[in-house]
């Protein structure tokens, strides 16, 4: 068996195990990011921790998932966490084809099962900082 949270973003169902969510809050305030990444729409307070809110499927959603995939915490915003449900393997089919990039890897009735690896694997796309406009002197003073 298998435990997956549902929920609803637009018009469609969606499913993730809930193994990797750590829990379900209200949308609070999102902090913009200069430059996000494609689907994020900033930053968002989870607990004590400022993590990046993926906008990609309900980009008015009115609650958060908290998803954490290995040491990465992310907001996944949706509109309504319908219920955990338990599915066994048997009732699982194959993801559908069509994906720019492979995000969903299965379907559970009419709901779509997510990677959160594959949601993970778009945050870390990010470039990194930009390197410092600062130069270095001879001696190690910074210079602009």
């Amino acid at each position: 068996m298998r435990a997956l949270v549902t929920f609803r973003a637009g018009a469609s169902l969606y499913a993730i195990d809930v193994e990797h969510v750590v829990e379900v809050q209200d949308r609070t305030d999102i902090r913009p990011l200069p430059d996000p990444l494609d689907g994020v729409v900033g930053l968002v307070a989870l607990g004590s921790e400022w993590v990046p809110a993926l906008s990609a499927l309900a980009p008015a959603g009115t609650q958060v998932l908290s998803v954490r995939v290995a040491d990465l915490r992310f907001g996944l915003l949706v509109d309504e966490v319908v219920a955990v449900i338990k599915v066994p393997a048997t009732e699982m089919a194959p993801a559908p084809g069509g994906q720019a990039r492979p995000v969903v890897i299965g379907m559970v009735g009419d709901a779509l099962l997510l990677d959160p690896q594959g949601l993970a694997r778009h945050l870390r796309r990010s470039p990194g900082p930009a390197p410092s406009s600062a130069a270095k002197t001879p001696t190690g003073d910074a210079r602009l």
